[in-house]
């Protein structure tokens, strides 16, 4: 009686070698990389684009704030934050085309994120990236080059 006692499994070890044998293949499909086919659907979607550039954005307009305080308003167009620019897949499509998904900057839709700073009266904002920064007088009309030539007697 003793011979078939010893030769029987009891039913916690067939559990212990079905975990066993469950974790081996699982190992032996990640490390072959059986589970890139399994994950390759998941992408992320356009929103989680949009969030990041804006944050990236917050930060390029701080250190741009930084750039014209220490460079003066000369810096603004060349800052962080005007030349920043990035390709986003606003249609979470999974392709990055046209002129809404290329290129885009901090200040263009739909990341929108603002930025200005005042330097000696003279305002630098998302406006004036490509044209630079404009001090109060200039916001109410007349350029630099026109008001200049107003006071040289309209000679050039």
């Amino acid at each position: 009686m003793d011979f078939k006692r010893k030769a029987q499994i009891s039913s916690q070890m067939i559990v212990y070698l079905a975990i066993a044998l469950i974790v081996l293949v699982l190992i032996v499909v990640f490390a072959t990389g059986g589970f890139s086919n399994l994950f390759s659907g998941i992408t992320s979607t356009g929103q989680d684009d949009i969030g990041l550039a804006k944050s990236q954005c917050v930060i390029a307009c701080n250190k741009a704030k930084t750039e014209v305080s220490i460079g003066g308003t000369d810096a603004w167009s060349t800052s962080s934050y005007c030349t920043w620019s990035d390709d986003i897949d606003v249609s979470g499509d999974g392709k990055v085309e046209g002129e809404s998904e290329i290129g885009l900057k901090c200040y263009n839709d739909p990341i929108s994120t603002n930025c200005s700073v005042v330097v000696d009266g003279v305002t630098c904002d998302q406006g004036n990236c490509e044209s630079g920064c404009t001090s109060p007088a200039e916001q109410g009309g007349a350029s630099q080059e026109e008001r200049t030539e107003e006071s040289n007697g309209g000679s050039s």
